[in-house]
């Protein structure tokens, strides 16, 4: 408790990478104990991550991670249901590498109206996003509206947001299998627990149930 609380002292928010869960879930509940943010990054399968994501505030993902953690066949369905596992989550970020990031800004459902599925919401947002980029190229010089350019050439533009316009209630997609997802989620915690001599736990790198959650958020890519 000392070292957890000398760990602790002056901390506005406490990130955790993923790794040493069991020494990591001590304290992130010592930080939520003592009302620190708590963000956590879900890069791979791991034992015992689910229940150190349990006490995020904030969760940053790899591109595969919603997937693989639940089985779903899409990004949108993988996210909501991450969302869904991780009711204390005040926002959920998923990366994709040179397409940027999704995040879900969890709200109170009161003030949202309008049900959309989340897959047709980043793939709206997505080409917004692709538009507004083809016409900055079309209609810049090689060097207009960059931030910086490396001397190997590289161009660092401002980047580019696109989101909803108001809060909305997120619903799956109506191809969605939940079956075919649990097999599939199962199928990857196999193969995460052999690539780390750790077969016989392969329960430990994801949950079969989990807790109904509001899913109501504002998204942004």
């Amino acid at each position: 408790p000392t070292l957890i609380s000398q760990a602790l002292a002056g901390a506005s928010l406490v990130y955790f990478d993923g790794r040493l869960t069991e020494a990591a879930l001590l304290l992130a509940r010592a930080a939520r104990a003592a009302e620190i943010a708590v963000l956590v990054e879900g890069e791979r399968l791991r034992p015992g991550l689910q229940d150190l994501l349990k006490e995020a505030d904030y969760v940053v993902t790899s591109a595969h991670f919603p997937q693989e953690w639940t089985g779903e066949q899409c990004i949108g369905d993988a996210m909501l249901e991450v969302a869904m596992r991780l009711p204390r989550a005040r926002m959920v970020i998923t990366t994709l590498g040179t397409k940027g990031s999704v995040c879900l800004l969890r709200q109170d459902q009161q003030a949202a109206t309008a049900k959309r599925c989340l897959q047709e919401i980043i793939e709206e947002l997505s080409n917004q996003t692709t538009d507004s980029s083809s016409r900055s190229s079309d209609n810049s010089s090689p060097s207009k509206g960059h931030v910086c350019i490396s001397s190997s050439g590289v161009a660092i533009q401002p980047a580019r947001v696109a989101s909803t316009s108001a809060d909305v209630r997120l619903q799956f997609s109506s191809s969605r299998d939940s079956s075919a997802a649990e097999a599939s989620a199962q199928e990857a915690a196999s193969k995460a627990a052999a690539l780390n001599a750790d077969a016989s736990n392969a329960h430990g790198y994801i949950r079969a149930h989990h807790e109904t959650a509001g899913n109501s958020c504002a998204v942004a890519q």
